[in-house]
């Protein structure tokens, strides 16, 4: 099992390692002494991850091939970034939401708006700087046809 990390930049100006894995059923478990978080005390919880992750694709004898992206620590101005971003989409949510409320009686609108907002926003999640942003995907051919899986997680400093 051969493991290629490149770096990629992507959005709100975040730093990657990716890499593409693909782990035959006698390297599985070499997944957990692979090191994902370079240089991080993170390493555990994405190998945790990943790990997981192949186990639930029950891939049996197919060959699972596996995709980790690894951020590195985010900067306080794109944590901002990021949570400017979870104040739009909860915008949006209120309008939408009081857009359908007011169909159904025009006084309903603003707390109809108000509720969708709260709602979305209380479920998206909030950045901190130096959080590590994990995204992990997996997919094998075969047997039913090709399945896939994915998985991501914030991986906050404090913890």
């Amino acid at each position: 099992m051969r493991v290629e990390w490149k770096p990629y930049t992507g959005s709100h100006g975040i730093h990657w390692s990716v890499c593409a894995v693909s782990v035959m059923p006698a390297d599985a478990a070499q997944l957990r002494h692979i090191n994902f978080a370079q240089g991080s005390s993170a390493n555990f919880r994405v190998a945790q991850m990943v790990t997981s992750l192949y186990d639930r694709m029950l891939a049996g004898d197919r060959t699972c091939m596996v995709r980790i992206a690894v951020s590195k620590p985010i900067e306080r101005d794109q944590a901002e970034s990021l949570n400017v971003s979870k104040a739009t989409v909860g915008n949006i949510a209120a309008g939408a939401f009081g857009a359908l409320a007011a169909r159904a009686h025009p006084f309903l609108g603003i707390p109809g708006g108000y509720l969708g907002r709260e709602m979305v926003s209380g479920e998206l999640p909030v950045y901190h700087q130096q959080d590590i942003l994990v995204a992990v995907e997996a997919e094998v051919s075969g047997g039913i046809g090709p399945q896939r899986s994915a998985r991501s997680e914030i991986l906050n400093a404090d913890r």
